[in-house]
């Protein structure tokens, strides 16, 4: 699979290709292996929920969710 990124400043591309330059890879090998360390970690998002779903599981809440509990319990 081909993947272009268009505008990328020249600074970027100019520390991306250090970074490469250090390591004694091509742009394009270091690029790929950037690319699949950033596909093999967890999103943020993935985490949270994850967090939450454990926290339920424990009989427990996490904060945020304890909190718009509360503020709705106060409204009514």
């Amino acid at each position: 699979m081909k993947i272009t990124v268009k505008n990328v400043p020249p600074h970027v591309r100019d520390e991306l290709a250090a970074q490469a330059a250090r390591k004694g890879q091509s742009m394009q090998a270091f690029l790929l292996d950037e690319l699949t360390r950033l596909a093999s970690e967890p999103w943020a998002d993935d985490l949270r929920g994850e967090a939450r779903r454990g926290a339920r599981s424990q009989k427990t809440q996490p904060a945020d969710i304890s909190m718009v509990e509360a503020s709705e319990a106060e409204r009514t």
